[in-house]
């Protein structure tokens, strides 16, 4: 099941944002799908998703869980930059949760 997230009146590229795990059952979709009018940064287009998941993917304000795995295009994003890198349309971001046991 997929989900849009678009804004009235956008014409845009379409990133997808795939949900791995227990973040899947909390908004109750597998993918979404977010249009931008413009160049956006990964915490930018984060910042669009629903305040369920909001609430686990931003720790302190605005900084990302360190709890997650975000991958865009198949590189975890902090490898790649940080949270200001820019995403692009035809991106695919991949969350998935990191387990810890102890």
């Amino acid at each position: 099941m997929n989900m849009h997230l678009t804004e009235l009146g956008q014409r845009c590229g379409l990133l997808k944002i795939e949900l791995v795990g227990s973040l899947k059952r909390i908004v109750g979709v597998d993918m979404l799908e977010i249009k931008l009018e413009r160049r956006s940064t990964l915490r930018e287009v984060l910042e669009k998703l629903p305040e369920d998941l909001k609430k686990i993917v931003f720790r302190s304000g605005r900084s990302i869980s360190p709890d997650l795995l975000i991958l865009i295009n198949g590189v975890e994003f902090r490898s790649a930059g940080s949270g200001d890198m820019y995403v692009e349309d035809g991106d695919t971001i991949v969350i998935i949760p990191v387990i810890h046991g102890g």
